[in-house]
């Protein structure tokens, strides 16, 4: 998680996540995967951008060959971190906010 806090969970908003024009276009496979990822990067704040890594991560029977085949409906909710790894922008900024309200408390 290289320098940052851990935290326990985050704020799920149903509203935002189904509105949300990428997930609504992802099979239940997809969004499973989707799930895991974002679970992934709240807990180490970053997942690889290496789909072998991803694939080995994720475990559960995932290849890196099915992970090839679900990644691009997935592929447009990550961007480049600065680490070389992938982050989930709206993920870093609920992670902001908490970090903000805690440090507030």
């Amino acid at each position: 998680m290289s320098g940052k806090q851990k935290l326990g969970g985050y704020t799920w908003w149903p509203s935002d996540y189904q509105a949300d024009e990428h997930v609504r276009l992802m099979s239940f496979e997809e969004e499973g995967v989707y799930r895991a990822c974002l679970d992934l990067a709240w807990l180490h704040g970053s997942i690889p951008a290496e789909l072998r890594v991803l694939a080995a991560v994720l475990g559960k029977r995932m290849t890196a060959k099915r992970l090839g085949r679900l990644w691009p409906t997935i592929a447009p909710c990550w961007e480049p971190g600065e680490d070389g790894r992938l982050i989930n922008r709206r993920m870093e900024r609920e992670r902001s906010d908490i970090l903000a309200y805690s440090a507030q408390q």
